[in-house]
């Protein structure tokens, strides 16, 4: 074998190994937004709660609507990334891993990260916010 068929096969080895780990990514990913689409859910329901305790109470109603706002932003954010995603997955079975895509990833994964850390933040901000007001 000479030495620009090893490389070549170094190479196509080196790109699937790249797919196969943005594919675990967006997979991975992937769950987590799910999992982060369900808790919205639930606090949708929270948030219920605590309109149907306070309806009187107009300080109340206005955060009330704030975090309604607050997560209806989130639930874009994570159809957004989700979307992304797909893209992205759809990119990886068509083309070559190549220097475009994996900037791509890496600016999602950036995404990704920092809509969970803000998700997180809000989660706890929010359960204080309901845990008070039930």
């Amino acid at each position: 074998m000479k030495i620009s068929e090893i490389l070549l096969r170094n190479d196509t080895l080196i790109r699937m190994d790249l797919a196969i780990d943005f594919h675990t990514d967006h997979k991975n990913w992937r769950s987590r937004l799910n999992s982060y689409g369900d808790e919205i859910s639930f606090f949708f329901k929270e948030l219920n709660k605590v309109f149907d305790k306070n309806k009187q109470n107009l300080a109340r109603m206005e955060f009330i609507d704030e975090y309604e706002e607050i997560l209806d932003k989130n639930s874009k954010k994570i159809e957004d990334l989700l979307f992304r995603i797909t893209l992205a997955e759809k990119s990886n079975s068509t083309k070559e891993i190549d220097k475009k895509l994996s900037k791509v990833h890496h600016q999602l994964h950036f995404d990704y990260l920092n809509f969970e850390r803000s998700f997180i933040e809000m989660k706890k901000r929010f359960k204080r916010f309901a845990s008070h007001n039930d």
